[in-house]
């Protein structure tokens, strides 16, 4: 049948027609609409943390040797890398067609090789690409300070993001971080005969808890454990250091203060908004696992959204910023105008063509 024969059966091409319409209404529904498409190759970063060494021992004593191990990974190219104050970041680059899951096996298997100083540890970066921001906001409560915020949004917050189907990580940026200090003193220590190693060892051996065996009465068993986790400034007042001559305890307190302090800090967050000019926030960046479609993974934290804000303390609460949502449907509905001509012209032409008369 030729293509007069078939306009010359209007009634079977405006039925093809509104079929051709129903499955592309079908078709759009299950569409998944991202406004910006990750077009990042496959690659794999490798950051380690080497706390207080300049940026020369940090390129002598951790990228050399852990560079020299990820050399040669079928499918990749030679990694790059960049050494700073106290940080290692090592890039591999994979060819298009290699599946991320597959490369950061291969990478996590060279690492174990590394001949690196002890106590250091190479580990590669969340499975997240450079597209990979989808949601930012910022925890609020004027009744707290920017350090109990803080403490919220790493030990809370941020294990409920990530139970979140297609949240792969979660950044928190700005706050002073909360530490214990010990400011020990040379004269006390020096009284008492305690060397700052001695301290140290004994904070250290003291902060865990250990596992005992068990008490048989009758038919039960009672199971023993030692409770020694260190939890408040008391209780780290009250490690025993050593002993004098005369058996006399030597207890952290004799020789150091200790008090909650905040953690040397590296950068700072602040905001404006119409509410006023604010310089020091605490603001969360969620990153999606890659491959996962922005606007759905955003839906997901939505859905969890009253589970996120219930675990929060009284007075606390997540303030939205900006999510990948809004720029992919203002991108959306950018374009719309231009695909609708398109479609009225490729339509008006399909309609002229059913209801013309083929020549003779």
């Amino acid at each position: 049948m030729s293509i007069a024969q078939i306009l010359l059966k209007r009634h079977l091409v405006v039925f093809l027609a509104l079929v051709l319409v129903a499955l592309g209404v079908v078709a759009y529904m299950h569409l998944g609409l991202e406004a910006y498409p990750d077009v990042a190759n496959t690659q794999v970063r490798v950051i380690t943390q080497v706390p207080g060494k300049a940026a020369e021992e940090v390129e002598r004593l951790v990228t050399v040797p852990v560079e020299k191990e990820l050399n040669g990974i079928p499918k990749s190219r030679p990694p790059r890398s960049v050494s700073i104050f106290g940080l290692s970041v090592i890039t591999v680059v994979f060819d298009d067609d290699v599946d991320p899951y597959m490369a950061r096996p291969q990478v996590l298997e060279r690492l174990a090789n590394a001949d690196v100083p002890p106590g250091v540890q190479p580990q590669h970066d969340p499975n997240a690409s450079p597209c990979g921001e989808v949601y930012r906001c910022t925890l609020e409560g004027s009744q707290y300070s920017t350090m109990a915020r803080k403490e919220v949004q790493d030990w809370v917050l941020d294990r409920r993001f990530k139970s979140v189907p297609g949240v792969i990580d979660v950044t928190g940026y700005g706050g002073p971080s909360k530490i214990f200090k010990l400011e020990m003193d040379p004269n006390r220590l020096n009284a008492l005969h305690v060397t700052q190693q001695q301290v140290v060892d004994a904070v250290g051996r003291s902060n865990g808890s250990t596992g005992g065996s068990y008490i048989v009465q009758g038919d039960e068993d009672y199971m023993i454990r030692g409770m020694g986790l260190l939890a408040s400034v008391a209780d780290i007042r009250n490690v025993v250091v050593a002993t004098t001559a005369d058996g006399t305890a030597v207890h952290v307190a004799d020789v150091a203060d200790v008090s909650i302090g905040e953690a040397v800090r590296k950068g700072q967050v602040g905001m404006a908004n119409s509410k006023g000019d604010r310089d020091d926030v605490v603001e969360g960046i969620v990153l999606m696992r890659r491959g996962e479609n922005p606007s759905n993974v955003v839906e997901n934290i939505k859905a969890s959204w009253q589970t996120l804000q219930s675990s929060l303390p009284a007075g606390m609460h997540l303030a939205l910023l900006l999510t990948a949502q809004l720029l992919c449907l203002r991108t959306s509905f950018a374009v719309a105008p231009s695909l609708m001509q398109s479609n009225v012209k490729i339509g008006g032409r399909f309609c002229f063509l059913s209801i013309m008369q083929p020549s003779k």
